[in-house]
């Protein structure tokens, strides 16, 4: 074999491992209204939710295959169907009994729906509720993105308070699982959230006063270090100027 043929098969070798290590990501899914997909598709939605709520609609693809998957809810009940492109019903799964203090996704103002679907990024959504906090609605919703959990806080405006991913122990910080050892022995089971808390920190100065302080996205201020009205103010008391001797 000459060297120019030894060579071209080396860099054909190359090649095919680049091409297995650097295999490009799956597309995101996309999410439809009923009135968007094909007429066959559109029937069997229609026939399979009767009197139900239409939650989400996503195209995905299974093993090449195009795959209509819609969530609805209906009785009380949640259930996801799989519809192919021919409208042949794929699978029908009743998820579980929705709680009364439970929403779904096309119950939450448009905003918090929106922020909560770049969260999620199709992961499967276990459970949406809604609490009060300092007079504001949050929204608060778990899902899970293959083996991993993950739950957010959001507020009716698509403002992020919190996002948290379950960890196991042996992926935190030495520091932390030390802690943990001596706090709770070497053998404890915990579960462990990483959270991500949006704060806003705010600095500005004010006739000569630093005004700092730090903010929820609710406007709930936390932390306040500004300096006191009178902080490097010298006042005279009986308003005169002038120095006594």
């Amino acid at each position: 074999m000459s060297l120019k043929a030894i060579a071209a098969s080396f860099i054909g070798f190359i090649i095919v491992i680049m091409a297995g290590l650097f295999t490009p990501p799956a597309a995101a899914r996309e999410s439809f209204d009923l009135g968007q997909v094909p007429q066959e598709v559109k029937t069997t939605i229609i026939q399979q939710i009767g009197n139900g709520k239409i939650v989400e609609i996503e195209r995905d693809t299974r093993k090449g295959q195009v795959v209509f998957e819609v969530e609805f809810v209906l009785h009380d009940q949640e259930i996801e169907i799989a519809v192919a492109l021919d409208g042949t019903l794929l699978s029908r799964d009743i998820e579980k009994q929705r709680d009364d203090d439970e929403l779904t996704m096309g119950q939450l103002p448009a905003a918090a729906r929106a922020a909560f679907l770049q969260l999620v990024n199709g992961g499967t959504i276990a459970e949406i509720e809604q609490t009060t906090e300092h007079g504001q609605a949050v929204y608060e919703a778990a899902w899970t993105y293959g083996k991993t959990e993950y739950d957010a806080e959001v507020l009716a405006d698509g403002s992020v308070l919190e996002v948290s991913e379950i960890v196991p122990l042996s992926e935190a910080p030495i520091s932390v699982q030390q802690t943990i050892a001596q706090k709770l022995g070497q053998n404890a089971k915990v579960r462990l959230e990483k959270k991500i808390v949006y704060l806003y920190e705010v600095e500005t100065m004010i006739d000569e006063r630093k005004v700092e302080f730090v903010a929820l996205p609710s406007g709930m201020i936390i932390d306040d270090y500004s300096d006191s009205d009178d902080q490097g103010i010298d006042e005279d008391d009986d308003g005169d100027d002038n120095d006594e001797d």
